[in-house]
């Protein structure tokens, strides 16, 4: 009996049909996982786009000043106007609401057109004397009587004060015209209403924080 060998299908240089299948069959799960990935990348991105411009919508309105104001001056209508501000939690602004609150107020320091304002903008401290001046300092414990208020009538000396200079051979008499309702690292600055032509050489002092305020027993 004679076997006959059976020669293999020719491929002409191809390879078999079922190995051409798998390798499809590979490719086209590759590309779901690719489009898969592409997909979730798309979606992460226009959360993170929300999240950011939604942020930035985030608007609250808010009071500051629509033209200069001067220390110790009151506060009108038309000094104020309002902007719509996007503030970090911790940044203390004025809301819009609370307009007629701060209108009939004196203003504690300088503001300049644009400036928002903030809860110790104003207060509620008495008139300035006729002919005073409004001088700024930082004041250490021990610069000035504990329970200083708004309002009190103290006698100012220059620590260390030139020969000639206000406070150097006599007290100036000045009134507390704000206090800021914080003390920093430095201090605790206060506003005084003082003589117009003392407040050169207090001003000085001042910024230096050389003042000395007494309060007179009555």
């Amino acid at each position: 009996m004679t076997a006959t060998a059976t020669s293999p299908p020719r491929t002409n240089g191809k390879r078999p049909t079922a190995r051409r299948t798998s390798t499809s069959a590979q490719a086209v799960t590759r590309n779901r996982g690719r489009i898969a990935a592409g997909v979730v990348v798309l979606a992460t991105a226009a959360v993170l786009a929300v999240m950011v411009y939604g942020n930035l919508g985030h608007r609250t309105p808010a009071l500051a000043a629509a033209r200069a104001v001067s220390p110790g001056q009151i506060v009108t209508d038309t000094d104020l106007k309002v902007v719509n501000v996007s503030a970090d939690p911790g940044v203390e602004l004025v809301p819009a609401s609370q307009r007629s609150a701060i209108v009939g107020r004196r203003a504690t320091g300088g503001l300049v057109p644009g400036a928002l304002l903030a809860p110790g903008s104003v207060t509620d401290g008495p008139s300035l004397p006729p002919g005073s001046t409004l001088v700024g300092t930082v004041l250490k414990p021990g610069q000035y009587p504990i329970g200083l208020r708004e309002g009190d009538v103290v006698e100012v000396l220059i620590a260390g004060g030139d020969s000639g200079s206000p406070g150097s051979s006599g007290a100036v008499t000045a009134t507390v015209a704000a206090i800021s309702s914080r003390s920093g690292p430095d201090g605790t600055a206060v506003s005084l209403a003082v003589p117009s032509d003392s407040a050169p050489a207090l001003a000085r002092a001042g910024a230096e924080s050389r003042l000395l305020l007494t309060e007179p027993v009555r």
